[in-house]
């Protein structure tokens, strides 16, 4: 009977321990074969050796969705990375490990996520926004297209639903949408330092939310050779940003609005000009879009857009 229950134990914990990506999370790494529209290059990613123990990630970067102007220098890429396949993700490592300045993991279409800090160690969202596209990416001087904050066009808001996988952080370890399982909404302050958490299996995941560090904070696990800097470039965020402006109080989905106006930090801005609100069937959810991207036959001032919208508040009062 002992003998028994030690081989059980052993069994238990061998499937503890041998316990990555699952064939779920790594059948939702694909793209929806549309071009993209500035290169007309169309987006590729492939993922192999899912039971080895590591994984390769291949892609070319293109995303698969509406970018815009502001990502024209787009340049088709030749992302070949290996990623750990048997990471420990019931009894992660107490500790965190630094970001590099760059990549740190993979969306599900293949596009790469950057670090959210931006190269002054400021919120990315307030010091870079003017530069995302329709879909919350941007192109760096390299032109690689990537994202440093949630994927607007792969991130669903469906009420009281639990988001789906939309990525893998370079250390094994998936990344999800902003929703628990349980259909709750997430924010920095519900997840560890490295924006992750336990689920209800009891397996790690990150989340991407709304508020800094929006993707991932830092590794829980251990990155591939290369990845893992001697020393962090950004240890702390620097705030405010120089040069920024205090951002409108934003309006989470599924939460009340609090007397922000004298709580509220830079690191909290992100969709705040969007303000975000989830739809309640998922067949009429609508992708939130960058309203800060300027489409190829616009260049509206802040001054014409206050005009506009002070023109539709009361044309909409002469029609009620």
């Amino acid at each position: 009977m002992d003998k028994l229950c030690l081989a059980v134990t052993c069994i238990y914990f061998m499937s503890a321990s041998v316990n990555g990506l699952s064939e779920v999370e790594f059948a939702a790494f694909k793209t929806n074969n549309k071009a993209e529209t500035n290169s007309g290059l169309q987006g590729s990613v492939s993922i192999s050796g899912t039971t080895s123990l590591s994984f390769t990630i291949k892609s070319n970067g293109i995303p698969d969705h509406p970018t815009g102007p502001s990502s024209k220098h787009i340049r088709q890429q030749a992302y070949s990375i290996a990623i750990p396949n048997l990471v420990n993700r019931g009894v992660y490592e107490g500790t965190s490990n630094c970001l590099p300045e760059g990549l740190v993991g993979f969306a599900t279409n293949g596009v790469p996520l950057f670090n959210s800090f931006s190269s002054e160690c400021c919120n990315s969202a307030n010091a870079d926004v003017q530069s995302y596209d329709k879909c919350w990416g941007e192109v760096d001087s390299f032109g690689r297209y990537h994202y440093k904050v949630p994927p607007m066009c792969l991130t669903h808001l469906q009420c009281n639903n639990a988001s789906s996988v939309l990525g893998v952080a370079l250390d094994g370890y998936p990344i999800y949408g902003p929703y628990d399982e349980l259909g709750r909404l997430l924010s920095s302050s519900d997840l560890d330092i490295c924006h992750g958490r336990l689920d209800r299996h009891q397996n790690y995941r990150y989340h991407m939310t709304f508020d800094f560090p929006y993707t991932v904070g830092c590794f829980r696990g251990t990155p591939p050779p290369g990845y893992l800097p001697v020393t962090c470039g950004c240890t702390t965020l620097v705030e405010p940003c120089h040069g920024a402006t205090s951002p409108p109080v934003p309006v989470t989905p599924g939460r009340k609005k609090r007397n922000a106006q004298s709580s509220m930090s830079m690191s909290s801005y992100l969709l705040t000009s969007v303000a975000p609100t989830c739809c309640v069937s998922g067949h009429n959810c609508t992708t939130t879009t960058n309203p800060h991207a300027l489409s190829s036959a616009q260049n509206i001032s802040p001054l014409s857009s206050i005009c506009v919208l002070l023109f539709m508040h009361l044309l909409a009062k002469l029609l009620l």
